[in-house]
């Protein structure tokens, strides 16, 4: 492999774990999403595989769409078949919601002219731009050939309360009965705590490197040579900024450390306390006092017992809404340490229900 093909990254070593799902995070500016949409195009020339790119929002993916074909020139250069003259036979178009390749069906002829006269083509739809919002309209359609689902960006700082639920109603919808569908979920490194996380039931991250977490996932961290090649081709940025040597931007960008992590109050306690009640959002917990009068909370729910729900919706049984002067005293609580969490997924989301009531 020669310099220039180094600039770029490959999914060849993500590919030798053979999983189902494939995590990639890590260094802005080295190819991931022009990777997979050079792949993706590789893989309907070669077999009539199709895709689905997945985004979060509406426009996100109609963006995804429009900016597709943008840098893949060259690309389909190289793949569209062409006639004994180098006419391409077919072309590619992409709307808002799907990419559609014409392929022409008859011989290429001109007129008196030399101009090309109109053809026979038929229109082939190879993939599907679809965000996450939007999945449900999808749940009747048949995703015959789509063997790639490449969910562009997965992370972010905010997620919703359905949006795992989301994406594996999509999976569950493209693959049906089929068991050669991959999913490359690609992005920068925002949160190590997310809820993709906690349902594939990744609770550490071992560095930089490709590994395999408890044979249903490959994650790879992008290594000190790709990084250092992002900042080779991110010089624009360094006269912004003041330099790519230091900084929590420079770190986050091409250093694949997560930005927005902080571990602050989180500390797993293994002493007496007492039992408050359980609470559920996008994962289900306890709540305990501490000793210290500190409220403390804990991985497990505890069964049988009173569930208070972190949302307006959706309790049933057990379950009841949180009053708000519990709310209000978590506030108060929270910037003095009163909080502790057992883990950083659990802190995160207390966090982020609690934001709703500072003003």
């Amino acid at each position: 492999m020669d310099n220039k093909e180094k600039k770029f990254w490959t999914s060849e070593e993500i590919d030798k774990k053979g999983k189902r799902f494939n995590i990639v995070l890590g260094a802005r500016t080295v190819g991931k999403s022009y990777h997979m949409k050079k792949t993706v195009l590789e893989n309907y020339f070669r077999g009539g595989e199709k895709f689905v790119w997945l985004r979060k929002d509406v426009q996100e993916a109609e963006n995804s769409a429009m900016s597709f074909l943008g840098d893949m020139i060259e690309v389909l250069d190289k793949l569209i078949p062409t006639d004994e003259n180098g006419k391409q036979l077919g072309k590619f178009i992409c709307y808002a919601k799907k990419l559609v390749y014409k392929q022409r069906e008859d011989e290429i002829e001109y007129d008196e002219n030399g101009e090309e006269l109109p053809g026979k083509f038929t229109s082939i739809t190879v993939g599907w731009f679809i965000s996450l919002k939007q999945q449900s309209v999808y749940k009747s359609f048949a995703f015959q050939d789509v063997t790639y689902i490449i969910y562009d960006e997965f992370l972010s700082i905010v997620y919703g309360r359905r949006e795992v639920f989301n994406f594996l109603e999509l999976i569950g919808t493209v693959e049906r009965l089929r068991d050669d569908l991959k999913i490359y979920m690609l992005s920068n490194a925002i949160t190590f705590d997310n809820p993709y996380f906690t349902q594939l039931e990744i609770d550490e991250i071992k560095g930089v490197g490709v590994f395999n977490h408890k044979k249903k996932a490959a994650i790879q961290i992008l290594d000190q040579e790709t990084v250092n090649i992002a900042k080779e081709q991110s010089k624009t940025l360094a006269k912004w900024f003041g330099g790519l040597n230091g900084g929590l931007y420079n770190e986050y960008a091409y250093g694949g450390k997560f930005a927005y992590d902080d571990v602050q109050f989180v500390e797993k306690y293994k002493g007496k306390r007492t039992f408050l009640f359980n609470v559920r959002g996008t994962i289900h917990c306890s709540v305990w006092r501490l000793a210290n009068g500190k409220t403390y909370f804990a991985n497990k729910p505890s069964k049988d017992r009173v569930t208070y729900i972190l949302a307006t919706d959706e309790y049933t049984g057990n379950e009841q809404p949180l009053n708000l002067g519990q709310v209000k005293a978590w506030v108060y609580d929270f910037p003095d340490g009163g909080l502790q969490f057992e883990n950083l997924q659990i802190k995160n989301m207390i966090k982020q229900f609690m934001s709703k009531y500072v003003r």
